[in-house]
């Protein structure tokens, strides 16, 4: 999980940070990955790159606009067909899409199924990355095992079953993603019972999050990460203490 950490740190999507590391079984890394913008010709994005094509660099996250287009639309389509008031329609679609996004304490679409959409992310999820760092060497992913630092989407559970990887590792929990409910037949979520044909995906135990011992510590006045947020004029907070090693019981 240590190296899953240390990926994440190579990213700076302006949503969050997310590190995988695919291994065997007897611990050794078969690759590591980060969610961060793919690049032409093998890899992703990094801080040496001309030109570079990250999100930060471009100035905007396309998620967060596609959802403003797709809003966008169906109000337009509303107001054709007269289906709104007409006080709402006279107000711009801009300025009804602002205001059902971000708009006020409590916005009519805060919590909508169509906002929680990962279809139009540019950036490839680590656990994606992880997986092509291993085609793009001739590595194989079969009966191998992946740490992340994040449950996966069902986008990359999907590739993660696929790759012919058995179990997946993971802290944090992600709400948006739809695992459970797309893919019964091919994986099971947080269970310890042993299921023959079908990928585990299992949350690190309280227990073994603090063996890891990865923990973070506030940044000085001169610490910040390179390539990470601060690029944004945002302090990163956070540091892995690097001095921590991964002992292999960990991994088993």
């Amino acid at each position: 999980m240590y190296f899953a950490h240390a990926a994440a740190y190579r990213s700076a999507s302006l949503a969050r940070q997310v590190g995988a590391a695919i291994c065997r079984r007897d611990g050794s890394v078969i690759s590591v990955g980060s969610n961060e913008v793919a690049k032409a010709g093998g890899g992703q994005y990094w801080c040496d790159d001309d030109p570079d094509g990250r999100d930060f660099r471009i100035g905007y996250d396309s998620s967060d606009r596609m959802r403003e287009t797709l809003l966008g639309d169906v109000l337009d389509r509303l107001k054709e067909g007269g289906w709104l008031a007409a006080d709402r329609s006279a107000v711009t679609t801009k300025e009804l899409v602002v205001e059902a996004l971000r708009g006020t304490d409590h916005p009519i679409m805060k919590g909508a199924q169509f906002t929680s959409t990962i279809d139009y992310v540019r950036a490839v999820h680590a656990e994606m990355a992880a997986i092509t760092d291993a085609v793009r060497h001739g590595v194989p992913t079969i009966g191998s095992e992946m740490f992340t630092t994040t449950f996966p989407c069902h986008d990359c559970a999907k590739h993660i079953a696929a790759a012919g990887i058995q179990r997946v590792v993971y802290i944090e929990p992600y709400p948006k993603s739809l695992v459970g409910e797309m893919y019964p037949d091919s994986i099971v979520v947080d269970t310890d019972i042993e299921c023959s044909g079908k990928v585990r995906m299992t949350r690190l135990s309280a227990s073994g999050q603090n063996d890891i011992k990865i923990f973070l510590r506030s940044a000085d006045a001169r610490g910040r990460i390179k390539m990470g947020p601060s690029q944004l004029g945002v302090e990163r907070m956070q540091y892995p203490r690097c001095r921590t090693i991964c002992h292999p019981s960990w991994l088993a």
